[in-house]
């Protein structure tokens, strides 16, 4: 499982770099010609699609490795630790449950999602925001976790950047890294966000199947890795 990450990461890295080069050249030309300019454009047409599908796969990797076991929200839902965080980085915090507290999910590490709640908000105070407003809200197969900021938000060609797995400033390791924490975790994140008026940073977690939710109650398994159970042993 590590090779298959380290090799989408080279990957991912490699083509990363092909698009920017081909970028580059489109922008310091003055007069392309334009069999030129239009040979560029259709390579670079399925980068982004690339890129979302080799962040997919080190995602799912990275979930089929953690073990993850089935808590109820409540057990997720930590008021206390945004507060700190906002505390910490001088941000007003506001934080409202739309959801079932008795509801289940799916979760993973619950360090790797601390470590990546605590990023999103030290994030959001670069981005110059004065306030989050967390909330979980109950979907029909998902809890969402909702992390609004009123910071200066990003363009349209930044949260395209982000959504690939690179930061606003062109590195890819914060944002590579927050992913990869909720995916430890579990869950899934993606970016809203209007220039001037604040980003919004969307953590998934996933319901258990009535199923995995039985056996789990049931003790037959006690962890599951991916989509299947580990048995649980007898003493």
């Amino acid at each position: 499982m590590n090779r298959i990450r380290g090799c989408v990461h080279d990957i991912r890295n490699k083509i990363a770099l092909i698009q920017h080069v081909l970028e580059y050249s489109l922008r310091t030309q003055e007069n392309p010609p334009e069999h030129f300019a239009m040979t560029v454009r259709r390579a670079l047409l399925p980068v982004p699609q690339i890129l979302n599908l080799l962040n997919e796969i080190r995602a799912d990797v990275i979930q089929a490795e953690a073990p993850k076991e089935i808590l109820t929200l409540k057990e997720r839902i930590d008021r206390m630790e945004f507060h700190k965080l906002g505390l910490q980085f001088g941000l007003d915090v506001e934080v409202s449950v739309k959801a079932n507290p008795e509801c289940f999910v799916i979760s993973g590490s619950a360090e790797a999602i601390r470590r990546a709640k605590d990023n999103i908000v030290e994030n959001a105070k670069r981005a110059g925001a004065t306030r989050i407003k967390v909330i979980y809200e109950e979907r029909p197969l998902t809890v969402e976790v909702r992390i609004n900021d009123n910071g200066r938000g990003m363009s349209k060609e930044e949260l395209e950047a982000v959504g690939l797995g690179f930061s606003s400033n062109g590195g890819g390791e914060g944002t590579q890294i927050v992913r990869d924490l909720v995916a430890q975790g579990g869950g899934s994140i993606r970016w809203e966000s209007v220039e001037g008026m604040g980003t919004s940073t969307i953590i998934t977690l996933m319901k258990p199947t009535e199923k995995q939710l039985r056996d789990y109650l049931e003790g037959r398994v006690t962890t599951f890795r991916g989509v299947s159970a580990v048995k649980k042993l007898d003493p």
